[in-house]
This record gives C-alpha cells, structure tokens and sequence, in this order.
C-alpha cells in the first residue's frame, strides 16, 4: 500500500497542493527545510495566511530596498509580519493544526 503524499515539491523548490492542483504552488522550500508533509502543510499555511493578511491589512506599493520605505510602511510590514506569526502559532497550538 503506498502512502499519498499531500505535498510535494516542483523543480522551483515550491509547494504545490495535490488536493487543491488547480492552485498556484505556493511557499518556497529551501534545501535545509524538511520535506514532511507535516512541514510542507505549515509552508503553505504560512503562505496563504500572509496572502490574506495583505489583503487585510491595505497599504500602497512597498520600494524594493527596505531603506527606502517609510516609517509608516516599516510599521505595516512588521504588524503585517507579527499578525501571520501569531496566526501561525495559535493554529499549531491548536486542534487546527490537525485538520
């Protein structure tokens, strides 16, 4: 009996969903990153919260160099950062994360 995996990763090192194949690979896996679906699931989690915060949180287009962005843009990025980790911890602390 061979075990499905429910993540896997393409030749550009993103995760893609073998549930949901319609949707675009999401979160990147670097070499030192566990290929465990268990990891794999937390990458892509992390990648579609960040996506739904940004969309949450609205502010205008960001410089490419952090030096050049405004205190005000700083702030967003970092409450931005500090909402997906939060989310991120309470859902793997939780029966969620099971799921």
């Amino acid at each position: 009996m061979t075990e499905t995996k429910r993540f896997i990763v393409n030749q550009d090192d993103r995760v893609i969903d073998t549930f949901h194949p319609s949707s675009r690979p999401t979160g990147s896996v670097y070499e030192w990153d566990s290929q465990d679906d268990t990891h794999l699931r937390e990458i892509v989690l992390s990648a579609r919260l960040s996506g739904l915060i940004s969309d949450f949180v609205f502010d205008p287009p960001l410089p490419r160099h952090w030096a050049d962005y405004t205190d005000h843009q700083r702030n967003l990025t970092v409450a931005r950062n500090s909402m997906l980790l939060t989310l991120v911890a309470v859902i793997r602390a939780s029966k969620l994360n099971g799921l």
